[in-house]
């Protein structure tokens, strides 16, 4: 039997220490790398968002545009020139609240500025603000005209709609002006719009 000698025990243990070491330093560049990886795919994911929900298309430049349907999704301007005669709108009103008769009654009032309203009913969806006034594009002066007798409205754009017009009042809304109210019946120029309202194309 081969005698081991206290020198070759010391080589082995060095050994030992030194893959120790290397396993070490190997893990250490792996957590670093997979740390790396996980950073980079949470970037992609970040900027990749605004394109998959639709709101933020590719320009043709270097700059980016807002997608047609993130516009719906902010409060347009109010357009220039003065407001259009109510007498040629025509509007459906729904009740998105708690109130009984809501709709009704905004209905009759309208009637007395010349809006024409098509349907009157209940929706299904209930409202926490006061109205909300849904269009197309090409009605929205006749829809900020209608939301100057319709305290708290606010108008947004609806690609799905066609041409309608759809009034949707909600638990804050105190009801519509009266035709009796006003001296001389005229409803003033646009409600003012939000700040951050979108000038539509």
């Amino acid at each position: 039997m081969p005698r081991i000698e206290a020198k070759d025990l010391l080589g082995q243990g060095d050994s030992q220490e030194i893959r120790a070491k290397r396993r070490r330093r190997t893990l250490a560049r792996q957590t670093v790398i997979f740390g790396w990886i996980v950073l980079a795919m949470a970037a992609v994911l970040v900027v990749s968002l605004p394109f998959a929900m639709g709101l933020v298309s590719l320009p043709f430049g270097n700059s980016f545009v807002l997608s047609e349907e993130a516009k719906a999704k902010v409060p347009p301007c109010a357009p220039k020139g003065k407001p259009v005669s109510l007498q040629g709108v025509t509007v459906n009103i729904f009740n998105g609240s708690s109130q009984n008769g809501l709709a009704t009654q905004t209905a009759q009032r309208l009637k007395g500025f010349g809006v024409k309203v098509n349907v009157v009913g209940n929706s299904p969806d209930s409202y926490a603000g006061a109205a909300r006034i849904n269009t197309s594009k090409k009605n929205v002066a006749k829809a900020f005209s209608l939301a100057r007798a319709l305290p708290e409205a606010d108008v947004r754009i609806n690609l799905n709609r066609g041409s309608e017009i759809n009034v949707l009042l909600g638990e804050q809304f105190q009801g519509a002006l009266a035709m009796d109210n006003l001296s001389d019946g005229d409803l003033g120029p646009y409600p003012p719009a939000p700040k951050n309202c979108q000038e539509v194309d």
